[in-house]
């Protein structure tokens, strides 16, 4: 009993001791003062810059890269549309069916002159340059999702998916 109560007493006062180590030059966590603002040096005059658009990029000069073609098609056949409510918004799913075999980097890409009230997208896929075969129904069906907020579907009644033969679309209840 008496070795347990020496080494409770011991440790106390070694805790106990510590309280003068939290203000010393052996505490890391005192290497570093509190932080203060300082103005910034500029350099360039002050002008207006919005953070949320994105910035317009000058020409480059003779040695910069042309931005590549658009070699994407639309997916022959739109065969399903669905839309899942989730708690930011919803999720848009696409099936559809091409002409021919190997598409690859599919995209809902959004139509620009919509009407204010109508999301349309067409579904594209780019495909190899080489002689594909083409398509048949047993081919797997080509899919594309988007996630959509909630600023995005305000006042949006009807979304709409173009494919190269048929729309599909789907209405707010």
């Amino acid at each position: 009993m008496k070795t347990t109560l020496a080494v409770l007493l011991t440790g106390t006062l070694i805790v106990a001791g510590c309280g003068s180590l939290r203000e010393s030059r052996l505490n890391p966590g005192n290497w570093f003062g509190n932080s203060t603002e300082t103005p910034v040096a500029s350099t360039k005059p002050k002008e207006e810059i919005n953070p949320l658009l994105p910035v317009q990029k000058r020409d480059e000069g003779i040695f910069a890269k042309r931005p590549e073609e658009d070699r994407s098609t639309l997916i022959n056949t739109i065969s399903a549309l669905r839309v899942e409510p989730t708690s930011t918004g919803a999720i848009v799913s696409v099936e559809g069916l091409s002409n021919r075999q190997g598409a690859y980097d599919i995209e809902l890409r959004p139509v620009k002159d919509a009407p204010a009230d109508v999301l349309e997208f067409e579904l594209r896929a780019d495909h190899p340059t080489t002689d594909a075969q083409a398509s048949t129904s047993q081919n797997p069906p080509i899919r594309a999702a988007l996630s959509l907020s909630t600023q995005d579907l305000n006042g949006i009644k009807l979304i709409r998916v173009v494919g190269a033969e048929n729309v599909r679309e789907t209405r707010r209840r």
